[in-house]
C-alpha cells in the first residue's frame, strides 16, 4: 500500500535586498514555464522515515504508572506509541517531490510512503501531521534554505499564511 501526502507550495524570486527567509517580502512566482521547470524535482538529501519512530517509551510508562492522574503524561505516552506503530509499518523512503499542476498553475509538494499494511484513520492523521511538520520545520525547511542555490528560486513547502490543507491519498 502507498500513502501519498501533498500540498500546494510557495515559489518566490528573492528580493536581493532581503534575506531568503523573508519569503513574504519576495516576489511570488506564477509563470507557468518556471513552475513547470520544477516538475518532478526530487530532494533526496533526507528521507522522512529516518526521523519517525524509535521513541523509547519505558520512562514514560513508568512515569504514568507512578502518576496515573497526569493526563498530559498519558497523552504523550499514547502519542509516542502511535508514532512507533506508524513507523513500524513504513518501508524506508519518503522524499520531497515537486509536481506541477498545469490545470491550476500550481506547484505541489508530494511525499509518498510505502506501508506494510493498511493504516488506521488515526495513524493516517498522525502521518499527515508528521509530514506537514517536516515540510514546515524539518526536511522542507532544509530544502527551503538550499532551493535558491540549486534552482534560483525559493521553494517553500509551507508558505506562511497558507490556508491550504494537505491532501492524503491511499494508492493500493
Amino acid at each position: 500500500m502507498r500513502v501519498s501526502i501533498s500540498q500546494r507550495v510557495g515559489v518566490y524570486k528573492r528580493d536581493p535586498e532581503r534575506p531568503w527567509y523573508m519569503e513574504a517580502k519576495h516576489e511570488s512566482v506564477n509563470d507557468p514555464d518556471t513552475l513547470a521547470g520544477l516538475h518532478n524535482t526530487r530532494y533526496e538529501d533526507e528521507r522522512f522515515t529516518d526521523f519517525i519512530g524509535g521513541m523509547d517509551t519505558a520512562f514514560s510508562e513508568q512515569y504514568v504508572r507512578e502518576n496515573p492522574n497526569d493526563e498530559a503524561a498519558r497523552d504523550s505516552l499514547e502519542r509516542f506509541k502511535l508514532e512507533n506503530a506508524v513507523a513500524s509499518t513504513l518501508r524506508p523512503g519518503g522524499y520531497l517531490t515537486f509536481v506541477y499542476k498545469p490545470d491550476v498553475n500550481e506547484l505541489w509538494v508530494v511525499t509518498e510512503y510505502e506501508t506494510t499494511r493498511e493504516l488506521e484513520p488515526r495513524q493516517l492523521d498522525f502521518l499527515k501531521e508528521y509530514t506537514t511538520g517536516q515540510w514546515s520545520d524539518g526536511i522542507g525547511e532544509n530544502f527551503l534554505s538550499e532551493s535558491e542555490t540549486r534552482y534560483g528560486l525559493i521553494v517553500d513547502c509551507c508558505p506562511r499564511g497558507s490556508d491550504v490543507e494537505a491532501v492524503v491519498e491511499i494508492v493500493n
